[in-house]
């Protein structure tokens, strides 16, 4: 039986370092996702992460990026999930401070967008339900279609995990589900009835796997991570912002594109 202080080396590479109490983490404790990249230090009881602790996502930092890249979460946690009060610090910036539930917002809570911008309020299963908008500083520019983008990804960002994790794990085993292959996303794009006349299912796949117009570089399994998928969503609302006011001087293949993402971005929102 494990007790007291000691390091604890999984197979998957996965490495825990602090307290034990009859064979389970409890107490101080750090544990190191490798093959996720995800990192925790703080209390465990029963062998889950419960009272106060940090967790954090290790991505590498993007030079082109004036923000952190790494997202944390600082606060309560009960039984391994994100309860009570807490903050959220998003890679672009954003935060919210504030009620936990289930890892949802959920309660009175403050989210401050990217762009300075602030929702005061409460919030019920991760989406702003009632209270006051208040605007960024005002000599600073209004929010572009990438960080407008941005803003509908962070409101529903667990929908989008949880859609993401179910769609990874079609025809292989859960623990080897880490990435969307191009079958995966194609069959989530037909399930989520993104497909439209002005939205064929070429035009989606080559917004969110643009080696596929280069077919010597095409892998032999196109894989689509979570953050490369965010990370088209705003690169094509950026696009759409700067042909919004005439796109038919855009060649054809780049409005297709254009279109495409805009319905993309419209399907988050369910």
């Amino acid at each position: 039986r494990r007790e007291g202080e000691g390091t604890m080396a999984y197979a998957s590479s996965n490495v825990y370092r602090g307290q034990w109490k009859a064979d389970a983490k409890c107490g101080q404790g750090t544990m190191e996702w490798t093959s996720s990249a995800e990192r925790y230090t703080g209390e465990w009881k029963d062998g889950l992460p419960h009272g106060h602790g940090e967790h954090r996502w290790l991505r590498p930092q993007d030079p082109s990026s004036p923000v952190q890249a790494q997202e944390r979460y600082v606060g309560e946690w009960e039984a391994g999930v994100r309860q009570g009060t807490g903050t959220f610090y998003y890679a672009n910036g954003a935060t919210y401070a504030g009620e936990w539930r289930s890892n949802q917002k959920h309660g009175p809570g403050v989210f401050v967008f990217e762009d300075g911008s602030v929702f005061d309020g409460l919030f019920a299963h991760d989406r702003m339900a009632d209270g006051r908008q208040l605007p960024g500083p005002a000599q600073g520019p209004l929010p572009s279609h990438r960080q407008q983008a941005q803003n509908v990804l962070l409101q529903h960002g667990l929908q989008l995990k949880r859609l993401y994790q179910l769609y990874a794990q079609l025809g292989c085993q859960p623990e080897e589900a880490f990435q969307l292959s191009l079958p995966q996303f194609a069959r989530l794009a037909v399930d989520a009835k993104l497909c439209s006349p002005r939205a064929p299912m070429a035009a989606i796949l080559r917004i969110v796997f643009p080696h596929l117009d280069h077919p010597s570089t095409l892998p032999r399994a196109p894989l689509l991570a979570a953050q490369q998928l965010r990370k088209h969503l705003r690169r094509t609302a950026a696009a759409a912002g700067t042909e919004e006011a005439d796109p038919s001087l855009a060649p054809p293949a780049s409005r297709n594109s254009v279109l495409a993402s805009r319905d993309l971005l419209l399907s988050v929102r369910f």
